[in-house]
């Protein structure tokens, strides 16, 4: 393990598939779907990726998936949202107009839409 935290931090029922597919459930409520433009998390195994994402469409997520490698070790990042892409392009205008997150989305509409290729 590279990570020295207590029992309690390190363990989950179900795993990281748990843990990610009970994530996806809540922020598939309705107080939690508009809550957010995207949600994501990163996984350890290849193997909990399909689990992951089958779930997610289940709950009607659009789903985007990243490899992430350094050296030796890979990671793979899960990212969904239940915006369509003319709600996310407004939610991140009213973001810029109101000054909330700041460089990252100092974009055109249409280059953000690029960077994140979504399923939808």
């Amino acid at each position: 393990k590279n990570y020295c935290g207590v029992q309690s931090e390190l363990c989950c029922d179900g795993g990281e598939v748990g843990f990610v597919k009970r994530m996806a459930e809540e922020s598939a409520q309705p107080s939690m779907r508009a809550s957010c433009v995207w949600f994501s998390a990163m996984l350890s195994r290849e193997s909990s990726v399909a689990p992951v994402r089958s779930r997610l469409a289940e709950l009607g997520a659009k789903r985007k998936g990243f490899e992430l490698r350094q050296g030796s070790v890979t990671r793979w990042i899960v990212a969904w949202t239940f915006l369509d892409r003319a709600q996310r392009s407004e939610r991140i205008a009213q973001m810029q107009a109101s000054g909330a997150g700041g460089e990252t989305l100092n974009t055109s509409s249409s280059k953000r839409e690029r960077l994140v290729n979504d399923e939808g």
